[in-house]
C-alpha cells in the first residue's frame, strides 16, 4: 500500500496482478482501475515528489509506474541484469534518481532510474530482507536473513561519480560483514 503526495489516492497491488488506485473521498477505485500488471506483484514503493511507484513482480523484475499518467514507464531487470529470486524490498534515493532492490538471491542492485541501468550490484552471504536509504542518500541500512541487527553501508555513488554507460555488471561486489 502507498498514499500519493496529495492524500487523495491510495495505491494497492496484489498477487492477482492488479494495481488499484483508490479514491479517498469516494472510497471507490479510480475510473481507470484496476490496472493490469505484467505479473503478480509482491512489493510496492512510492516516491511522493515524482508520483512514481516501483512495483516488484514475482518474475523478479520491477516496473516503474507513473501514477499521474497511469502507465508503466520503466521495467528494471529485463535480460541479464536481474535478480534470480524473490525481491524482498525496494527503496528510492532521496532525489528519486536511484532505485535499490534487495532479493533472496543474496544481492542488492542499485538502478539508475532515468537510464534504466543497473549501476551497482552488491552480494551478501545472508540474503537481505529489508533496506532503507538515509534521508541524505549517504547510507543504506539493511537487515539480513538469519542475522541479528541492522547493517549500515556507505553508498559509493554518494561520494564518487558513477558512469552510466550501459555496460552490464558481470558479478556482484562481495560485501564483508560489517
Amino acid at each position: 500500500l502507498a498514499v500519493d503526495s496529495l492524500n487523495k489516492t491510495l495505491m494497492s497491488v496484489g498477487a492477482d496482478g492488479k494495481l488499484i488506485l483508490w479514491n479517498f473521498k469516494t472510497h471507490a477505485p479510480h475510473r481507470k482501475s484496476p490496472y493490469e500488471l505484467p505479473s503478480a506483484a509482491t512489493r510496492l514503493c512510492h516516491v511522493r515528489d515524482s508520483d512514481l511507484a516501483a512495483i516488484a513482480l514475482d518474475d523478479y523484475s520491477v516496473i516503474l509506474f507513473d501514477c499521474a499518467a497511469l502507465s508503466i514507464v520503466r521495467r528494471f531487470g529485463k535480460g541479464g541484469a536481474r535478480h534470480t529470486a524473490t525481491i524482498t524490498d525496494l527503496g528510492f534515493s532521496p532525489d528519486g534518481r536511484s532505485l535499490y532492490t534487495s532479493s533472496l538471491d543474496g544481492s542488492i542492485r542499485v538502478w539508475d532510474v532515468p537510464t534504466n541501468t543497473c549501476v551497482d550490484w552488491l552480494g551478501f552471504n545472508a540474503a537481505p530482507t529489508s533496506l532503507t536509504v538515509s534521508p541524505t542518500g549517504e547510507y543504506l541500512a539493511t537487515t539480513h536473513s538469519g542475522k541479528m541487527g541492522i547493517n549500515i553501508w556507505s553508498d559509493k555513488t554518494y561520494y564518487q561519480t558513477v558512469h552510466v554507460d550501459g555496460a552490464n555488471l558481470i558479478e556482484p561486489s562481495r560485501m564483508d560483514d560489517p
